[in-house]
C-alpha cells in the first residue's frame, strides 16, 4: 500500500518521484483528467475561497467578489498567480460520490479559463488534499448547490469535507 503524502497548498512540496495518493483521489492518474464531463462538477479553490467552478451549460464561472460571473467576460477577476486546488467531483445519478483533487501552481495557469473550458486540465499537477479552510468553503458551496436529501447520500464526500 502506498503511504499517503500530504501537501500543504501554501508551501511547495519537496521533490518526489512518486505522486501522493489519498482516499479521495485514489485513482493512480487522478491528475490526468481527459476532459470536463458534463454531468460532473469542477471547482478551483484558492487558500480560503472558491475561485471558480464549471457548469456544463454555462462554462467556467469566476468569483468576481459579489458573486460569480462568466470567466470569458471577467478576465480581470481571474488570479494570475498563486497555488490552487482543482477538484473534480464525480456524480452518479446526480449525487456526489468521489473527488479527485490536484494542485495547480504554475504562473498564469488560471488565465486559460477565459479561452477554453478544457485548457485548465493541462495545468494540473500532483494530487493534494484540501486544507481545512478549503474543505469548509467547498462544503458551504455544496450546501447551496444541492438539496440536503442529495447530500445525505454523498457519504464519502461529506465525510472527507468534514474531516478535521
Amino acid at each position: 500500500m502506498i503511504e499517503p503524502k500530504r501537501f500543504d497548498l501554501d508551501i511547495p512540496p519537496a521533490e518526489s518521484s512518486e505522486p501522493g495518493v489519498t482516499e479521495m483521489h485514489a485513482l493512480e492518474d487522478s491528475v490526468k483528467v481527459p476532459q470536463l464531463e458534463f454531468h460532473n462538477r469542477y471547482f478551483i479553490l484558492g487558500l480560503d475561497r472558491l475561485v471558480a467552478f464549471w457548469e456544463g451549460t454555462k462554462g467556467w464561472q469566476v468569483n468576481i467578489g459579489s458573486g460569480f460571473g462568466l470567466a470569458r467576460s471577467n478576465m480581470s477577476a481571474i488570479p494570475d498567480q498563486g497555488v490552487f486546488a482543482f477538484v473534480e467531483m464525480i456524480l452518479e445519478s446526480g449525487i456526489p460520490q468521489k473527488m479527485n483533487i490536484s494542485k495547480i501552481s504554475s504562473r498564469a495557469a488560471l488565465t486559460v479559463l477565459f479561452r477554453d473550458a478544457h485548457a485548465i486540465l493541462g495545468k494540473l499537477e500532483e494530487p493534494v488534499d484540501l486544507t481545512l479552510a478549503q474543505r469548509d468553503v467547498l462544503l458551504r458551496h455544496l450546501r447551496q448547490m444541492f438539496m440536503s436529501s442529495v447530500l445525505e447520500n454523498a457519504d464519502e464526500v461529506i465525510a472527507y469535507l468534514m474531516e478535521r
